[in-house]
């Protein structure tokens, strides 16, 4: 199994040329990536059937329909659930403030250098994640370790009481 093979990522943006190259590029660099499209938020948040790695959004989805949710919305919802990375043509300091504000792991602006960028973070974000397994797992081996040896005390006990 690939490092990558657990590595999904869900690219949500308005443009569909925009989705394609984000995740022609994540491929091209992080082999046996999962990538998962979607053109709203909307669409993302009904349709997604399992967690991702992370998300790659839009700060300024289209909201053509009255019900339409703009980046900053689907990233309220997301809060603190995933890790997300709000991409945007947006160069503007409180605009970013305001994606970091509402839990976006990262903001990336839209330029020459987004596509290396986005490589970067994700990488932290999969070495994140590789910690957290790995304490979980420690986490578990210890649990397990220290009810083994309540039950060997507990052993040792009633046998010196018999």
């Amino acid at each position: 199994m690939s490092a990558t093979s657990s590595l999904h990522v869900v690219i949500i943006d308005d443009s569909v040329q925009m989705t394609d190259m984000t995740g022609d590029f994540l491929k091209d660099k992080f082999p046996g990536i999962s990538i998962s499209t979607f053109t709203t938020g909307e669409e993302a948040l009904f349709k997604l059937k399992e967690s991702p790695t992370a998300f790659i959004l839009d700060y300024n989805l289209s909201t053509k329909h009255p019900q339409a949710l703009n980046g900053m919305q689907v990233m309220m919802q997301l809060k603190n659930k995933f890790n997300a990375i709000v991409l945007s043509a947006q160069e503007r300091d409180d605009v970013a403030e305001s994606a970091i504000k509402y839990g976006a792991y990262s903001y990336v602006s839209k330029d020459k250098d987004s596509f290396n960028r986005l490589q970067v973070i994700l990488g932290n974000i999969m070495n994140s994640s590789k910690v957290k397994r790995n304490l979980s797992t420690q986490k578990t081996f210890t649990m397990v370790l220290a009810a083994l040896v309540v039950l060997l005390t507990v052993f040792l006990i009633l046998n010196r009481l018999k």
